[in-house]
């Protein structure tokens, strides 16, 4: 405690730099091991498991490779699956103890005088039993009756207030029907950790269409869930499932092994179980937000990037505040103190340093939690800090810490015999091998976090301003889409036109069949006439102004306006022209599918590509249809002046009002529906950034303390070389001349790994920004200029010592 007491200033700047890179390093480590922990609160989670479909795509095809994704590199796997799947599993597949399969939609809720919209799950009627949410209220068997719902604790108070939610009816309106429901249970709300996030469950036979889908094998539409018996490993049951791929997919299975160039011998797609703690940290289920495992592994490394850098920062600044010691420890060993003895000195200030660092740093972090959860999207709480596995991460790091900041001072002060103590010589020489490691990988680490940050935020940039093909601003979707019939709809989106027909505040009523990021239906196009090549094209149904409210671009083709029926027309955008080399486009007849044996479509016009997926898809071939009978107008397109952005909203309500009556008005800006697919790159950029920050400040701390050391180190020989003239330079330059050699080969190891790692991180990207030789040189001039900033101070002092001083100390 004297010793701390008379290094007060080194001593705070050891707690605090070890505060926050502890507090930094559990915060991460508490987000990655928030995230692994997804729906390991099931009682049976050892036993349940997500049947995935794979398929061989061969080497030539862009996929998650194992080390992404957790897949085989040639392969991709998708998990909506047939719904007759889940029962035929349960008769014909020993070992499985009950399957569940799930589909959601949306159901327009009325009761009393209210109506509200909301998401649901469509559910087989085990669900409450196979999976560990707690039914507060009627019973676990409610979904065995298609006509009982169940809902959560916090829907069943925003809909019945005080009163008891079981047994109340709800009408509901879905797929062109209205029918009543009984609350049936009432259940907890789902947790944080779990892949389920639902507030209502239905019975899967009012899933829209399930006349057709509950026989159809090549409908793919529902996700399935399995309870294997316990004892039984999901290996057997995967080669019962490929037997039953086998049999209801041959066709598909020959197709397929044709296309990717397989024999007979050789699977080109089958089925497998996929644990369910493991889905969350995979990347291959759509319309799901997920997490790469490369993402946390990212992390992870940058949790223990900083644990580092904070230990090497606290090694350099222990030596430096040791430049007195040497007699310490030379007077020491002569009173009889033993090596052990020393080390546990050493030891003993590290823990005692670490442990009020440690304490320092849980103050942080429970100050920090709550902003840190909502930053990364996450409910985190203070209450996760005392899970046992959390207690046991932050002993670790407590114990990790001790000996990688406490070794090495303390072996190397213990290892002098007291007479070379005694005689003076240097303990802290600064240019020993391992000291120069110490501060090459400090700097290395640094180095890669810089250009790291500042190249995650380029490219996260470039997305946010790339130009999608159309113009969203001040663009206005609202809900259209009440499980009503598709004329509803229809009729609705004309009463709209008509009435802000007369408004100055809106330029542009139309209407499409989606919203943007939610995804658009897809189909398979044969790619000549006698090949299996397929070939996925998006189909969007538009009314015929939307085209010119988005600002879309027609290149080719006729006026629409001029049309009179344009059921049977098509737009395609110039990918679509490009994919299948048509000639003469405009006028031509194609067909859905390009199988002559479905209904013929005349193309009309060809259109600018424009971007309506996010920017990790390329852009892909794309047609724009016209037929309501083919698909609803599911969401308005308001184009509001921007002058009169509030008014606009205000007039569009009102119209809303008249025209829907007592149905929810539902809206959100398109621009913002855009951005919204890259919010999770976004809170990416947001938290490597404010890591990389903290690592640097702690880094750069560390360099502070070894100019200081070398300073220090060669207080004589820079007294004698002023006696005999040097100038201020020449001291600056002989003192920091080492630092820099080491930053430059510091930057000749951490730019390329940064580079690599960003290149890694960009493949989930289709479009990419260039980080050319401009933005690597500013990088490694800004580091550079950071390193002689840092070291400038000691070597300003290195310029005004007093050689009278520095010769007397001699």
């Amino acid at each position: 405690m004297r010793t701390l007491r008379k290094q007060r200033l080194h001593a705070l700047i050891n707690v605090g730099g070890l505060a926050l890179g502890l507090a930094a390093c559990v915060l991460i480590l508490l987000y990655v091991q928030y995230e692994r922990g997804y729906d390991s609160f099931h009682e049976k989670s050892d036993r349940l498991y997500l049947v995935s479909e794979w398929r061989f795509v061969g080497a030539d095809h862009h996929t998650d490779s194992t080390w992404w994704g957790g897949l085989a590199p040639d392969h991709k796997t998708m998990v909506t699956l047939p719904l007759p799947l889940s029962q035929a599993m349960k008769e014909t597949i020993p070992g499985v103890e009950a399957t569940v399969a799930i589909n959601d939609g949306e159901v327009l809720f009325s009761w009393d005088t209210r109506k509200q919209r909301e998401e649901v799950y469509y559910v087989q009627e085990d669900f409450l039993k196979m999976f560990s949410f707690s039914v507060t209220a009627g019973s676990s068997d409610a979904l065995s009756d298609p006509y009982q719902i169940a809902i959560t604790e916090r829907k069943a108070r925003e809909f019945f207030g005080a009163q008891t939610a079981l047994g109340q009816t709800l009408q509901v309106a879905s797929g062109g029907q209205t029918l009543d429901f009984t609350v049936g249970a009432v259940v907890e709300n789902p947790p944080g950790q779990s892949r389920f996030d639902f507030d209502f469950l239905m019975h899967m036979q009012h899933v829209p269409g399930y006349g057709y889908k509950s026989t159809a094998w090549e409908a793919k539409n529902s996700e399935t869930y399995v309870l294997l018996v316990p004892g039984v490993s999901s290996a057997t049951v995967d080669k019962a499932l490929q037997d039953l791929h086998t049999q209801h997919f041959s066709e598909e299975e020959e197709y397929m092994r044709e296309l990717s160039g397989l024999d007979a011998t050789q699977d080109a797609q089958g089925l497998q179980l996929v644990p369910l703690p493991e889905v969350h940290v995979n990347n291959f289920t759509p319309h799901y937000t997920s997490v790469h495992p490369r993402y946390l592994l990212l992390l992870t490394i940058l949790a223990i990037a900083i644990l580092l850098i904070a230990s090497i920062n606290y090694v350099s600044l222990s030596l430096a505040r040791s430049a007195g010691r040497n007699l310490e420890v030379g007077v020491r060993k002569s009173m009889g103190a033993t090596r052990a003895s020393i080390l546990g000195q050493f030891y003993t200030e590290t823990t005692l340093i670490t442990g009020v660092a440690l304490l320092l740093s849980a103050l942080l972090v429970t100050w920090l939690v709550p902003g840190f959860g909502r930053l990364m999207d996450q409910p985190l709480s203070l209450a996760d800090i005392w899970q046992p596995q959390t207690l046991r991460l932050i002993l670790g790091l407590l114990l990790v810490t001790v000996l990688l900041a406490g070794s090495y001072p303390a072996l190397y002060f213990s290892r002098y015999r007291t007479v070379e103590v005694l005689k003076g010589r240097s303990i802290y020489n600064v240019r020993s091998g391992f000291l120069r490691s110490l501060v090459w990988v400090q700097l290395t680490l640094t180095a890669a976090l810089v250009v790291g940050t500042w190249g995650t935020y380029q490219q996260i940039s470039f997305l946010l301003n790339k130009d999608l093909g159309m113009d969203t601003e001040h663009v206005v979707r609202v809900t259209n889409h009440f499980g009503q019939p598709l004329a509803v709809g229809e009729q609705r989106l004309r009463l709209m036109k008509e009435a802000l027909a007369s408004s100055t505040a809106v330029s542009g009523v139309s209407g499409i069949d989606n919203s943007f990021g939610q995804g658009w239906s897809k189909y398979g196009f044969l790619k000549g006439e006698n090949t299996h090549d397929r070939v996925d094209v998006i189909a969007m149904r538009m009314e015929k102004d939307g085209p010119e409210l988005l600002g879309i671009q027609q290149v080719e083709g006729y006026s629409l306006d001029s049309i009179t029926n344009l059921s049977n027309k098509w737009l395609v955008n110039q990918a679509f022209v490009e994919e299948f080399g048509i000639a003469n486009v405009v006028g031509s007849t194609q067909y859905m599918g390009n199988n002559p044996a479905r209904p013929a479509y005349e193309v009309v016009g060809v259109v600018e590509d424009f971007h309506v997926l996010n920017l990790t898809v390329a852009l892909e071939p794309m047609l724009i249809h016209f037929n309501p009978d083919w698909e609803g107008v599911y969401s308005l397109l308001i184009r509001l002046k921007g002058n009169s952005i509030a008014e606009g909203l205000a007039e569009v309500e009102a119209a809303w009002k008249t025209v829907a009556g007592d149905l929810p008005f539902e809206f959100s800006f398109v621009e913002e529906d855009v951005q919204d697919q890259y919010a999770s790159f976004q809170r990416q950029r947001k938290l490597v950034s404010y890591a990389a920050g903290l690592a640097i400040a702690v880094a750069f701390l560390g360099l502070f303390g070894l100019s200081g050391i070398q300073v220090l180190n060669r207080r004589q020989e820079l007294g004698v070389r002023k006696v005999l003239g040097a100038s201020l330079w020449n001291l600056f330059v002989l003192v920091n001349r080492q630092t820099l050699i080491i930053t430059l080969l510091a930057l000749a190891t951490g730019v390329p790994i940064a580079g690599y790692m960003l290149s890694q991180w960009m493949e989930v990207f289709a479009y990419q920004v260039t980080l050319g030789i401009t933005f690597y040189a500013a990088m490694v001039g800004a580091i550079l200029l950071l390193v002689l900033g840092t070291v400038s101070y000691y070597g300003w002092q290195a310029g005004r010592i007093n050689p009278a001083e520095s010769l007397r100390d001699e």
